[in-house]
Parts: structure tokens; C-alpha cells; sequence
């Protein structure tokens, strides 16, 4: 199981982007946003993501042994392939930084 994100326009309706990220590297995350869950992306625009976004690629890329801990054992993520999604997330929100009207989703 995981967290799907993807973008939504507010004024038409039209989705774009599509990440997933497994709950099992969860870990990861809260052990740099501890108070904030992936979900809470929900409802930001691209320009408000993109802090918390460099945040956490800055932090995976510099340090990418401190969250090994978070693999789960059976394979199922790994902080490369987060990081990998992440970085996608990044890209697209910089594309869509001057457009209010898309606004991230969490399901």
C-alpha cells in the first residue's frame, strides 16, 4: 500500500502528474517532517510544495545512508526510488508554479 499524489486544476478538473510512494518508507519521512504526513500535501499548489520538497531531496541526497534504516526488508522501497519519485514531484511543481489553480491530491 502507499500514497498516490498527483496534481488537480481547480477550475477544470483536469489531473496531472502521478507519483505513488510506499507507506514503508514512512519512517523516512517523519524522520524529517515529523509532524507532517505525505497526505497533508493535499491541497498545496506547486509553489507551496516546493520548499518542503527541496527540503527532502537536499536531506535524502546528502545523507542517503542515515535513512537505509527506513528499507523495509522485503524490498517494497527504498530511499533511492523515493527520491527518484520525489524528484519528479519537484520537476513537475516547478512546471506549475505559476498556476494557483492546480493544487496537489492525495488518495
Amino acid at each position: 500500500m502507499g500514497v498516490d499524489v498527483w496534481m488537480r486544476c481547480d477550475c477544470c478538473g483536469m489531473d496531472t502528474g502521478e507519483f505513488s510512494v510506499t507507506y514503508n518508507l514512512s519512517g523516512a519521512w517523519y524522520e524529517i517532517f515529523p509532524n507532517t504526513k505525505m497526505m497533508d500535501f493535499g491541497g498545496l499548489t506547486a509553489k507551496e510544495s516546493l520548499p518542503m520538497l527541496n527540503c527532502i531531496i537536499a536531506e535524502f541526497s546528502q545523507s542517503p545512508e542515515r535513512y537505509k534504516k527506513h528499507e523495509p526488508s522485503n524490498g517494497w522501497g527504498t530511499i533511492e526510488g523515493f527520491l527518484e519519485t520525489l524528484r519528479g514531484m519537484r520537476e513537475l511543481a516547478e512546471r506549475m508554479a505559476d498556476k494557483p489553480s492546480l493544487k496537489w491530491r492525495t488518495g
